[in-house]
């Protein structure tokens, strides 16, 4: 009741976005009823945030068990596909993931997407890079398609190995000439000890996905 309250009087977009705030929160107290544990509400709170389709919208709940699979996602032609590995030895970049303890890739995408706020742009860059995460040290079955054959590999979250996965180099060359940028992380000062090679470059993509990192200049 305090937050929908917040919104109703200073949520400034209303007329822009296309929601029924009073049905919202009649469905807020619905579920939060219904609610048997403190993830429950979590969720219950980021279904309502969810409907305002602000991507400066958030539920911030640091008790959320949330550990990350051993590889990065990303929706590519209308499917899940891993496109960075910390365990190459079992999954490589380029698998199609077709499940995860047998719920399809493509749900666990679109389930996780009704949690968040925003445009479908941010919702999807969202639920990719929290991909069927689950509690630390949890295992987990992951069915995946490689060139024609479907196999099926184990893979253990893990908050360490996720991080190291999500660090990539900010700046980088894909081939000659051509090099890549995301915004989303690079700061001005690394994007200026760059700026003469992207200047000569013949072709810079700069990776507007997320949220700019400092970086307008």
């Amino acid at each position: 009741i305090i937050a929908w309250n917040v919104f109703q009087h200073f949520y400034p977009y209303f007329e822009e976005v296309e929601t029924d705030w009073d049905l919202e929160l009649t469905t807020a107290l619905e579920n939060a009823l219904e609610d048997k544990t403190t993830d429950d509400f979590y969720y219950t709170l980021c279904q309502m945030v969810a409907a305002l389709k602000d991507g400066h919208g958030n539920v911030y709940y640091p008790g959320l068990d949330r550990a990350g699979l051993p590889f990065q996602v990303e929706w590519v032609e209308d499917q899940v596909v891993i496109t960075s590995s910390q365990e190459p030895e079992k999954f490589i970049e380029g698998d199609v993931i077709l499940s995860v303890d047998g719920i399809s890739a493509e749900k666990i995408i679109l389930d996780s997407e009704k949690y968040i706020s925003g445009s479908p742009q941010w919702k999807r860059f969202r639920s990719q890079s929290i991909f069927a995460a689950g509690p630390e040290g949890s295992k987990a079955t992951v069915q995946i398609k490689r060139e024609n054959e479907i196999l099926e590999k184990e893979a253990i979250r893990n908050y360490e190995q996720r991080r190291e996965l999500l660090d990539k180099p900010k700046i980088r060359e894909l081939e000659d000439g051509i090099f890549y940028v995301d915004l989303n992380s690079a700061g001005m000062k690394e994007i200026n000890d760059k700026i003469q090679e992207l200047a000569d470059a013949g072709g810079v993509v700069f990776d507007l996905r997320g949220y700019p990192n400092g970086n307008h200049m």
